[in-house]
């Protein structure tokens, strides 16, 4: 017997499984006696066409099919049986409940419910919807959250083998009683997570082979202990991130950005994966940050010749004395960045925003310098 509540539909689910299964075991058998029967019946057959004694004291093969066969096609199971099969499948079959549908979630969800841990939710379809709810333990393997709100979500130890967290969003820093996203011990497996908004979520000891977290911002997050193992990290965000004892063995890193805040495993060596450091005087000579959000960050006297900026937004970055030579600026946000003493020298500013930036003894494009 199984040490586990059955629900009654999924019983008779079972139960109807188990006949058919027995009914085919029951042809099968049936069709092994015929065999038998006919092979017998040839062998016999042969033995009285031989001549000599040395044939005739062949003994004949009984034609009674052995009493294993017939007793084995002819058994009922009974409902005992029933549940003793349940509980010997239960290692090779794991039962799990019926899926909940989207509807039925958000049904149980608008009547407050909070709690859907352990259940089966496998391929739901919960997009942009607000997660505040504990997943802890539940299946949602092939699951869609792209979009979603997830301040407060818990889905620690929850499966999203290949599940879409694309651009799901946190906002917790200003919501008062909201906590962030934790997915401790997670199965992520080739989960989608681009361009999701992981700010201070804790991943630890999270399975996240072959996941994607491309563009993914993970400032302040907690991966320590996690395997990241062929993940995509391009262009992620990884401020602040802590990696500790992760596993980073062939993950890409390429374009991604970190801070000496940043804490990788012992002895994983950053600085050949492509990845950007963003510090002060830090060196970026033709390095790839189109469109990336470095606002109010330290750049002060950083090395960007030639880097590409193209729609970068630095409003508020301190970039006192960066070297800018020949870089390209075309639409770039420097709102209220403080570039005293740059050095932009044939940079590309082609719609670029300098509304409110300082630029005090900045070289300009043309070679002039800014009063």
């Amino acid at each position: 017997m199984t040490d586990f509540p059955v629900e009654p539909t999924i019983l008779v689910a079972r139960i109807r499984q188990l006949e058919r299964q027995h009914n085919s075991f029951k042809k099968y058998l049936l069709k092994l006696k015929h065999e038998l029967e006919e092979l017998t019946e040839k062998f016999n057959n042969h033995v009285e066409g031989e001549s000599g004694d040395r044939l005739s004291a062949t003994p004949k093969l009984d034609t009674q099919t052995p009493e294993f066969v017939n007793r084995l096609s002819d058994e009922e199971f009974q409902v005992e049986r029933i549940l003793l099969l349940l509980g010997f499948y239960a290692d090779e079959e794991k039962i799990e409940k019926p899926a909940i549908s989207a509807e039925e979630f958000k049904q149980r969800k608008n009547q407050g419910q909070k709690d859907f841990s352990g259940l089966n939710l496998a391929g739901i379809n919960l997009t942009e919807e607000w997660l505040d709810v504990n997943f802890s333990k539940a299946n949602l393997a092939q699951s869609r959250l792209s979009r979603c709100l997830i301040d407060s979500l818990n889905l620690d130890g929850a499966n999203l083998k290949g599940a879409d967290l694309s651009g799901v969003t946190t906002n917790h820093r200003s919501r008062k009683g909201y906590y962030p996203a934790t997915m401790k011990e997670a199965n992520l497996e080739n989960a989608n997570l681009n361009k999701a908004q992981l700010q201070c979520a804790i991943l630890a000891k999270a399975n996240l082979t072959k996941a994607t977290l491309s563009e993914a911002n993970l400032w302040k997050a907690d991966l320590s202990g996690a395997n990241l193992r062929g993940a995509n990290l391009t262009k992620a965000r990884l401020f602040n991130t802590t990696f500790g004892i992760a596993n980073l063995e062939k993950a890409n890193l390429n374009q991604a950005l970190y801070n000496k805040e940043t804490l990788f495993p012992p002895n994983f060596d950053i600085t050949k994966t492509g990845a950007y450091l963003i510090a002060p005087a830090s060196s970026l000579q033709k390095a790839n940050l189109v469109g990336v959000i470095l606002k109010e960050i330290n750049l002060s006297g950083a090395d960007l010749q030639e880097a590409d900026l193209r729609g970068a937004s630095l409003c508020g970055a301190d970039l006192r004395g960066v070297d800018f030579t020949k870089a390209d600026l075309r639409a770039a946000n420097f709102n209220r960045a403080d570039l005293t003493g740059a050095n932009l020298t044939e940079a590309k500013l082609g719609g670029t925003i300098l509304l409110g930036a300082k630029l005090t003894g900045a070289i300009m494009p043309d070679g002039t310098i800014h009063e």
